[in-house]
């Protein structure tokens, strides 16, 4: 098993760096965490199928690789066997850095999500770009959330992203921030984008598995995220009046 692990764990590192991406920004592209990744590829653990699978789709060089070594079959296995259709409500819109803004009517967001979040209850936000450089690499997303319990641990969640709030006595301010593993163990939420960074340094994660700031509160883990184009805009969520 030793030896299956080390050539598992270098042909990880070597299909990430081949993407030219630091393990936060490949454990996003594969819906995995950043302390996940690195217990692959140090070897400490080996990754299950659907993670080998993700890594196939991104990196060709890699399945090719295991696949010639014979380390690790893959089976495909049809999407549909996998997700099922959540539901969220909508709960407002905002811009990275500012308030969240509530739709006035009751939405509600349907998607597909993977099995492993079957059973929890989600919630769905609309992020609004703030600049057109923004915009036109990305458009308006959805982020869809899934709660975070009052017995829930960040270290036990595992998710690669999160959506929280920082308060203050003026106004709360919304936030993606990604989770960071020091060599000791100890996490940090670092704010997802540059943006972010200017309203917050990292914040801490406490032995309770939650953050050491009371000013900060975990709105939930990221789960799914929709994609929406540029001229897409909060509004258009709204209901535009009864149909004559």
């Amino acid at each position: 098993m030793a030896a299956a692990e080390s050539i598992i764990a270098r042909e990880i590192r070597l299909a990430r760096k081949r993407l030219k991406m630091n393990q936060a920004e490949f454990a996003r592209a594969i819906e995995a965490s950043q302390g996940s990744v690195s217990k692959w590829e140090s070897g400490r653990e080996v990754p299950r199928l659907e993670a080998i699978e993700r890594i196939s789709q991104l990196s060709p060089e890699f399945e090719a690789a295991i696949r010639r070594k014979g380390e690790v079959r893959i089976v495909p296995v049809e999407r549909y066997v996998m997700d099922y259709i959540g539901k969220a409500p909508l709960r407002g819109f905002f811009m990275e850095g500012s308030g969240l803004h509530p739709y006035e009517q009751p939405l509600e967001c349907h998607f597909l999500i993977g099995r492993e979040w079957e059973g929890r209850s989600f919630e769905a936000f609309h992020m609004e770009p703030r600049s057109e450089r923004e915009r036109k690499n990305g458009g308006s997303k959805v982020i869809i959330t899934a709660t975070f319990g009052a017995d829930d641990r960040l270290d036990d969640v595992g998710a690669a992203e999160y959506l929280v709030s920082l308060s203050s006595a003026e106004r709360s301010r919304y936030l993606l921030v990604t989770p960071s593993y020091s060599q000791a163990g100890e996490i940090q939420l670092w704010p997802s984008s540059n943006l972010g960074r200017r309203y917050t340094l990292p914040i801490g994660i406490g032995n309770n598995g939650r953050p050491v700031d009371p000013d900060c509160r975990i709105i939930g883990p990221v789960v799914c995220t929709l994609t929406y184009p540029r001229e897409f805009s909060p509004s258009s969520f709204e209901p535009t009046g009864s149909a004559e």
